[in-house]
């Protein structure tokens, strides 16, 4: 009998398993769509700002790693391994297998909700799981720790009590009492860790904290750091009259001294009826607009800052503003401040950009050990009397632009002067003592009186470009008047190059170089268009480059006995030259192309000895009216006298081996006699001339000739 019992318990058996083996196929081809529809429903909240997401190819499922940014605290973390949080779709053979997948979809469920309410942990979703069925309560169990450890009390619950639910489903529908009892378990232990999770969320978080305190001390308020002994200065105290604000080194509290660091962002931002302003040398940070737009009727006075923040006193009114050892003068720190006396910035300063900005002040003085000014740090300032810059390494980009003073004195430690660090500056007396100034440092300033230090050597990139008298006349389409001159621009003996459009454009009268001066270049348009009408070139001068003084007015000019060659376009003005003295010009050896060509040189040219090249319309278009050739010239261009006014005789010296054609075109030479070295005449070289002396060619044509060959 208990044999017969036996048998059919275990066809019975055999049937359940049968059973729950289609039911769980029933259920896994049920679960493929749930889970495809839950994936709908839950990716927009996988691809949010710090999650990460991986596919994995071994496997029909994702692997989603949520990241977050603000640390949890250690006691809220939770770690789920692969024995609780892995789940099972081929679980074909494991006992009481109904109720491990209906767990399992409730762990999972559960972990969806927790990984898009949460960026704080890690899910991880796997294929395989072991042969023995992972208990209900287990499952549930983990469900819980992973929610426990979300950012929202109510999801947590929530979650906890979906596994609950469905943990709860699974004892209803298992083929045995084992099972049963299993999934009643597994609800108890669900419903007990989800009250667990309400309540632990439910509590707030409170954190011990008995390192900092605030309190007020003599109308301050102070954050003070129990661990460090340090102070910060918060703001004051509202309810008393705040006039003036001195902040010491240390303040006592409790008994205690601390030393004051800091001072708060915004503090004392935009307060009225103050005096003046101390800051100790303690002091290491000064925050963002903390002093902005407040008015005091006394001096602000900042000891030591290593860093003064953005803004920290834009907009403010002082008598004067003393900068003692700042490291780092932030971004539109003083921006728009009006100081009705000096400013002084003294130590290892780095301004930054902006940070005077619009500024105005009787004077400015930054001392030499200051180290950067940032682009645009003192532009369209207002300084009434003196601006000394004692010397910074490097001035930026356009650092007083359009800057208003009376002087400027700009000291020779600045050795880097950027873009329009001068720009369109109007400064009454300017002296220089930079020893390279380039970049357009000064491009259109406005000056009466500009003055170079014994330190400048090389001036170039355009540094003097457009300058010119900064006398108010009236604009005219909104342009200054172009009548505006510099009367006289003096060039020290200590400057040896000129070049790169220096003064390309300058309103000048008169440059004037001095006697013993060292200056041997004059560069690329180093004067070209400018204004100038005389200038005594040294006789230290070796070299005068392209377009030197192209578009010019200079009147005369005469050259030195070191001056070896005159560039192309050199001296080709349209017009104003009308002398040109090569007397002492005895190391000249190369005249370049149209270096003084459609000029109205009118006196006689006399070449210097050394001369040997004339290169093509060196002299076109003048009005020459005689011509000596030295001794020692190879070679004359095309064109190189065509157009002048060339009378009587011209004597070629043997040494001439080539005559360029139209070398002499359209003269008035009546006698010409030609050298035994020559050995080219190129086409109609002496075409319309006057010459009644024999000739050896046809070449002349056009001429009178009395005798042909």
């Amino acid at each position: 009998m208990i044999l017969k019992l036996d048998s059919k318990r275990i066809q019975l058996a055999r049937q359940a398993e049968q059973t729950v083996h289609v039911r769980f196929r029933m259920y896994k081809a049920k679960k493929r769509w749930l889970i495809a529809g839950a994936a709908l429903l839950f990716i927009p909240a996988f691809f949010q700002p710090g999650h990460e997401v991986k596919a994995d190819t071994s496997s029909p499922q994702t692997q989603v790693t949520a990241t977050s940014q603000a640390a949890e605290p250690a006691t809220s973390q939770s770690v789920v391994t692969s024995d609780q949080a892995t789940t099972s779709s081929n679980a074909v053979n494991a006992t009481n297998s109904g109720e491990a997948v209906k767990a399992s979809s409730a762990a999972s469920a559960a972990s969806s909700q927790t990984s898009s309410s949460s960026a704080a942990q890690t899910l991880t979703s796997q294929a395989a799981v072991p042969e023995q069925t992972t208990d209900a309560s287990q499952v549930a169990s983990a469900t819980s720790a992973q929610v426990a450890s979300g950012s929202g009390a109510a999801q947590s619950a929530a979650a906890a009590d979906q596994a609950a639910a469905q943990a709860a489903t699974a004892s209803e529908t298992a083929a045995s009492s084992a099972a049963s009892s299993q999934a009643s378990s597994a609800q108890q232990s669900a419903s007990s860790q989800a009250q667990q999770v309400a309540t632990a969320a439910a509590q707030p978080t409170v954190t011990a904290n008995t390192a900092t305190a605030d309190a007020t001390v003599d109308g301050l308020t102070y954050s003070f750091d129990e661990t460090t002994k340090t102070a910060t200065v918060t703001g004051h105290d509202s309810g008393a009259t705040l006039t003036d604000i001195n902040i010491g080194p240390t303040v006592s509290y409790n008994g205690q001294a601390y030393t004051v660091t800091a001072i708060q962002d915004v503090a004392f931002f935009n307060l009225s009826n103050l005096t003046s302003l101390h800051v100790a040398s303690t002091v290491t940070t000064i925050g963002a607009s903390a002093f902005a737009y407040s008015k005091f009727t006394g001096g602000i006075t900042v000891d030591n800052a290593a860093v003064i923040g953005k803004e920290a006193f834009a907009g403010v009114n002082a008598s004067a503003i003393t900068l003692n050892g700042a490291r780092n003068i932030g971004e539109s720190s003083f921006a728009y401040a009006t100081i009705t006396g000096a400013v002084s910035v003294a130590g290892p300063a780095t301004i930054g950009q902006n940070a005077f900005y619009g500024l105005k002040a009787e004077s400015l003085t930054l001392d030499d050990e200051v180290a950067n000014i940032g682009e645009a740090a003192f532009a369209y300032e207002t300084i009434n009397d003196t601006i000394n810059v004692a010397g910074s390494a490097m001035i930026g980009k356009n650092a007083f632009y359009g800057t208003k003073a009376t002087s400027l004195t700009l000291g020779g430690k600045a050795t880097t002067l950027a873009e329009t660090a001068f720009g369109y500056a109007r400064i009454t007396n300017v002296t220089v003592d930079a020893a390279t100034i380039s970049n357009q440092a000064f491009f259109h300033l406005f000056t009466d009186n500009l003055m170079f230090g014994p330190d400048v050597q090389t001036i170039t990139g355009g540094a003097f470009q457009f300058i010119q008298n900064m006398k108010d006349l009236p604009n005219i389409n909104g342009q200054d008047n172009p009548g505006n001159q510099i009367p006289t621009l003096t060039i020290p003996a200590n400057i040896s190059v000129i070049d790169g459009s220096a003064f390309y454009g300058s309103k000048l009268g008169t440059v004037a170089i001095a006697d013993n001066s060292r200056l041997t270049t004059l560069g690329f348009q180093a004067f070209a268009f400018s204004s100038a009408t005389a200038i005594n070139l040294p006789d230290s001068l070796e070299q005068i480059g392209d377009q030197a003084f192209y578009g010019g007015h200079l009147i005369q000019v005469a050259f030195g006995p070191n001056l070896q060659t005159i560039g192309d376009l050199a001296f080709t003005e349209f017009g104003p030259l009308q002398n040109v003295d090569f007397s002492r010009a005895t190391a000249l050896e190369s005249i370049g192309d149209s270096a003084f060509a459609y000029n109205t040189i009118n006196n006689a040219i006399v070449l210097p000895p050394n001369l040997k090249t004339i290169k093509n319309a060196a002299f076109v278009g003048n009005k020459i009216p005689a011509l000596t050739l030295n001794d020692g010239l190879q070679t004359i261009g095309d064109s190189a006298f065509g157009y002048n006014k060339i009378q009587n005789g011209l004597a070629v010296p043997d040494s001439v081996t080539a005559i360029g054609k139209y070398a002499f075109v359209y003269n008035s030479i009546s006698n010409l006699t030609l050298g035994t070295g020559l050995q080219t005449i190129g086409q109609e070289a002496f075409e319309a001339n006057i010459i009644l002396n024999a000739l050896p060619s046809l070449q002349f044509k056009c001429n009178t000739l009395t005798t042909r060959p």
